[in-house]
């Protein structure tokens, strides 16, 4: 009998207990979220030509602060040539500063201004890149060395996820060509040489004096 009692105080025990954790979860929600663990990842576009922007997206982020990251990349496919501030829950996150690691990486600083970081989702930064490859070639744009900072100085839990992308060639426009109308030679017309006038008549009296000339001589000799 006594047995069964302490078993009976015992589970009593472990549903007190349970009973609390479901009483603190219901009147602290935020210490459920914080507990959330943030993603961080690469939004880039697939096919890639000439120039475009890689997006470093956040999700589920708690009193954010400040911050870095590392994006890598092939050089001899595409390069960066800027970063600009992100933004999360309509609250601007301003770079603090970015530059070349080596030629393959960039680092990225950023830091929201005064003490109250922001909470939510959003974008930490957008980095612009070059296109230098040839049509097929692929990148990977690492993100690597990532750290979040809260409020209070300590490190807020994130994954971190890369992007791939492949180069695209240049489709040439196509010009409609138009063929201009063939033009007409107009053919030549020979020449002709006007006779005199009068030559035909002439030519007649001529032959007709001819003859009366012979008629006139042949009398003579009669």
């Amino acid at each position: 009998m006594m047995g069964s009692k302490s078993d009976s105080n015992s589970k009593a025990g472990i549903w007190a207990g349970a009973c609390i954790i479901i009483a603190l979860s219901l009147f602290f929600p935020s210490t459920a979220i914080a507990q959330q663990m943030a993603v961080v990842s690469v939004d880039a576009p697939d096919y890639v030509l000439g120039t475009f922007n890689a997006t470093i997206n956040v999700e589920n982020v708690v009193a954010l602060d400040s911050g870095q990251f590392d994006l890598s990349f092939d050089p001899t496919v595409v390069n960066v040539t800027k970063v600009r501030g992100g933004k999360i829950g309509g609250k601007v996150v301003p770079v603090d500063m970015w530059n070349f690691m080596d030629k393959d990486t960039v680092r990225v600083l950023f830091n929201l201004p005064g003490v109250e970081g922001v909470n939510g989702s959003g974008y930490l930064a957008v980095v612009s890149f070059d296109v230098k490859g040839r049509d097929g070639e692929k990148s990977e744009l690492d993100i690597s060395n990532g750290l979040l900072v809260d409020t209070s100085a300590k490190e807020i839990p994130a994954s971190w996820a890369g992007a791939k992308i492949i180069v695209k060639a240049a489709v040439p426009s196509l010009t409609p060509t138009t063929t201009p109308p063939l033009s007409q030679t107009p053919t030549p017309t020979p020449a002709t040489t006007p006779k005199p006038r009068g030559f035909g008549a002439a030519f007649v009296i001529g032959g007709l004096f001819a003859v009366a000339c012979l008629l006139g001589l042949k009398r003579k000799r009669c």
